[in-house]
């Protein structure tokens, strides 16, 4: 089994919240060049072969902002697997990927930019709305399919439940669900995303994916 392919699964939900900017009006995806942001990971993931526990730290960067907006992010995980009972000695893998103002993906770059990584990105994506976010504000949106790049016709739904302090930070308390709308086995992601309100970058994400596309592994399923 390929498990650096189940690190960028689990990492493709923190790069679509990365700096968004939490002025007033509609919600956009900034930063400057170099800015950076470090997670701690964990996760359980259901694959054919059993069930495989991660943990680890993810750093992501950006290297480019273009005059249009759209932004170059670079995640680096280190991440440790434990599988079998056995831990695997930990990995660094390197993904990235460019995103556009209101957080759509534009391309995934690096070692996996197969359609499956192009599905796992999108059903991980938060759409940022063209309105401000107050509690109870819902939006939807429903991202086309691109025979180019393999993604598949999937849809949004997104809600603010409120605001909440997460370690320390002023957050948004945002729920998402993004499934796609095609296939036998649909992939999808659910769960609820804290941003801060200062400078909209994830300050906490608990959720659930559904039939991730991992090729060697068929549709894996598991929680981070």
């Amino acid at each position: 089994m390929r498990f650096t392919k189940l690190f960028i699964a689990f990492g493709v939900t923190a790069l679509a919240v990365f700096g968004v900017a939490g002025e007033e009006g509609a919600l956009k995806l900034t930063g400057m060049v170099n800015d950076v942001r470090n997670y701690t990971m964990t996760g359980v993931m259901q694959t054919a072969a059993g069930e495989a526990k991660i943990s680890g730290k993810m750093t992501q960067k950006v290297l480019k902002v273009d005059d249009n907006g759209n932004i170059t992010l670079q995640d680096t995980q280190n991440l440790t697997i434990e599988f079998g009972g056995q831990e695997i000695p930990p990995q660094v893998t390197v993904s990235v990927s460019v995103l556009k103002p209101d957080g759509t993906l534009v391309e995934v770059r690096g070692d996996d930019s197969s359609a499956a990584a192009y599905r796992m990105a999108t059903i991980s994506i938060i759409k940022l709305p063209d309105f401000a976010l107050a509690n109870d504000k819902t939006w939807t949106f429903d991202f086309p399919a691109d025979a180019k790049t393999g993604v598949v016709k999937t849809h949004g739904d997104y809600k603010v439940l409120g605001s909440e302090k997460q370690h320390g930070i002023d957050s948004w308390k945002i729920q998402m669900k993004v499934t796609e709308t095609e296939g036998d086995t649909p992939a999808g992601t659910e769960g609820t995303a804290w941003l801060s309100k200062k400078d909209g970058s994830l300050v906490k994400m608990d959720g659930k994916a559904t039939n991730l596309p991992i090729p060697q592994a068929g549709p894996v399923s598991g929680t981070e």
